[in-house]
């Protein structure tokens, strides 16, 4: 009879080599592309609006990277990571194309 606490970690850290990926290279990614678009809608003075995301950079990918490992699915991780990166990405363009 297995024990529901032995389930309930092996599915969270189920997909080791996967999970590092994402917790690398995608969190990275998804916390540079935030900085420029974090830019566009925060409602600060134009150098506060680009000084705060910097100095928020190195919480923005802490908890990304926590969450990349503790998410109890890779699906939703790449979900949110990859709606993160977009979301900031259409920021950034419709800031440069108005």
């Amino acid at each position: 009879m297995k024990n529901s606490t032995t389930d309930s970690r092996n599915e969270t850290f189920n997909f080791f080599k996967t999970r590092t990926f994402s917790a690398i290279v995608l969190t990275l990614i998804t916390s540079v592309v935030m900085i420029p678009g974090m830019s566009t809608y925060l409602p600060f003075h134009q150098n506060d609006a680009i000084g705060i995301p910097i100095l928020l950079f190195p919480f923005i990918w802490t908890t990304l990277f926590i969450y990349s490992y503790l998410a109890t699915s890779i699906k939703q991780v790449y979900l949110v990571m990859l709606t993160l990166t977009l979301v900031h990405i259409a920021c950034v363009y419709f800031a440069l194309t108005r």
